[in-house]
């Protein structure tokens, strides 16, 4: 029994330290790009400077296929793919994981006139943990809202001068990732044809509407890395007869550093309620 314990706890204790992993230039989440410097990022005048990538042996190249070198937005660098001799920073797109007990080891070399200094850094590159997946909250399939019995508020047998009702559906955001970096996102609300109001919150704290309140049916919202839920409160008046379908789609998810999501499917980023329709019936008329 006690080493049934033991070994619970070792394995608790890896997936832990797994899941806790940060997304740091010395520990990188696969797919994502750091800055790597030296002398505070300021090049010595004359002096030059070579940067490379080396696999575990300190040897062999890393390849294409494992890093690219960037600009400060992430995107690759034209020809020759190398920085210039006069950066004493750089950034680096890692794109494939560390095995086993390997890392990688970034190299700078910068030269004088005369002399040269190396330095190495070790970095362990790891799957990348980042993501957003949104659910819905409440039943998917389910009656519009109504206000019974409905009164008729004007010309009789007008139904647009009639109030039946306000309708709320919710979504929920949760992140995964380190905890120490702001995420964020674009929402996109469609299907329901009177949105009155979007509220987003922080679903930690439940405080309302603390990182959005409006009536943007699209928009980007980031939230605190130590806030790995949102909510998304939707609010839109109820329309007799017309069966309405309300999806949220999120895009351009990342963390601060710019991280894309590990899973950007529509199964994990696009959810629909099905809003059935209520009856449009007329107020009572008679002779």
């Amino acid at each position: 029994m006690k080493r049934i314990i033991l070994a619970l706890m070792t394995i608790l204790g890896t997936s832990s330290m797994m899941f806790a992993q940060s997304n740091t230039g010395t520990t990188p989440y696969e797919d994502s790009y750091h800055y790597y410097q030296v002398n505070g990022g300021t090049a010595s005048p004359g002096n030059t400077y070579t940067w490379e990538v080396y696999q575990n042996n300190k040897t062999d190249k890393a390849t294409a296929a494992q890093f690219v070198f960037t600009d400060l937005n992430g995107d690759p660098l034209g020809a020759p793919g190398t920085p210039a001799t006069d950066q004493a920073k750089v950034y680096i797109k890692w794109l494939e994981a560390n095995t086993g007990v390997e890392s990688y080891y970034v190299s700078i070399t910068e030269t004088n006139t005369h002399c040269s200094t190396n330095r190495l850094l070790k970095v362990t590159v790891s799957d990348n943990l980042f993501n957003i997946e949104v659910v819905l909250v409440s039943t998917k399939d389910e009656c519009a809202s109504i206000i019974n019995p409905v009164s008729d508020e004007g010309t009789p047998n007008i139904l647009t001068d009639d109030t039946f009702g306000l309708t709320i559906r919710k979504f929920k955001l949760t992140m995964t990732g380190d905890a120490t970096k702001d995420w964020s996102y674009t929402y996109t609300l469609s299907g329901a044809a009177n949105i009155t109001n979007v509220t987003i919150e922080d679903g930690e704290t439940g405080t309302p509407a603390d990182l959005y309140n409006g009536a943007n049916a699209t928009g980007s919202i980031t939230s605190g890395g130590d806030k790995s839920v949102n909510i998304i409160t939707v609010s839109f008046a109820t329309n007799p007869g017309v069966e309405e379908n309300l999806q949220l789609a999120l895009t351009d998810g990342k963390d601060e550093i710019g991280t894309l999501e590990n899973d950007i499917t529509a199964a994990d980023n696009i959810k629909t309620y099905t809003v059935w329709a209520v009856p449009a019936t007329t107020g009572i008329t008679t002779d």
